[in-house]
């Protein structure tokens, strides 16, 4: 085996192995599980725990370097606010009231810009989705699009405001989107490979 793990023994049925962002590779297994079935079970999943370290280390080395004293904010990295006694929930409120001044006067701009309409504005905590779009043509926004590099930001909102013409991911709606932002798919990418950090 090239990499170390560390067996745990349960009350569990089925043995598994995780792997976590960390790289900590664990073996859990049943109270009376063999050392011959152990053996086998690692033989068995090595390439693909060497697969998965591999992803995870590529995600750490991409990921965006930031001090102890420092915070995400439009991509960059900057100085936590200086507030005495800041939290994580007063550091959230934070992020939601810069993100509730930025992106709607951004929807704002992009939407003037490229003539398209729209009704409602709505920011929000989303646990999978960046934005939405109604079919009211209601757009909605994850607050912690805030902490994106402004261009990424302007991706989603394009995005979401190109669903205010076409409601679906059709061609005709990935033709229109590259219109407004030629690099969508690079923004894309971006979203996969750092939307993670964002949380």
């Amino acid at each position: 085996m090239k990499v170390e793990f560390s067996v745990i023994r349960r009350k569990v049925k089925h043995a598994r192995i995780s792997v976590s962002p960390e790289l900590v590779v664990k073996v859990i297994v049943p109270l009376r599980y063999g050392e011959s079935n152990l053996l086998r079970l690692i033989d068995e999943k090595e390439a693909w725990i060497i697969k998965t370290l591999a992803y995870f280390r590529e995600l750490t080395a991409r990921r965006i370097a930031l001090e102890t004293n420092e915070i995400l904010y439009l991509g960059k990295p900057i100085t936590r606010p200086s507030e005495s006694g800041i939290t994580a929930s007063s550091l959230e409120a934070w992020y939601k009231h810069e993100a509730k001044h930025y992106i709607p006067r951004r929807v704002a701009e992009l939407a003037s810009e490229y003539d398209f309409g729209y009704n409602k504005i709505i920011i929000r905590s989303a646990k999978t989705r960046w934005g939405t779009c109604s079919i009211k043509k209601n757009v909605a926004f994850n607050w912690r699009l805030i902490k994106a590099p402004a261009d990424i930001i302007d991706y989603v909102i394009l995005h979401e405001l190109t669903h205010t013409v076409v409601f679906d991911h059709s061609k005709r709606f990935w033709d229109m989107l590259a219109r407004f932002y030629p690099d969508h798919k690079a923004a894309k990418k971006w979203l996969k490979d750092h939307g993670p950090e964002l949380y």
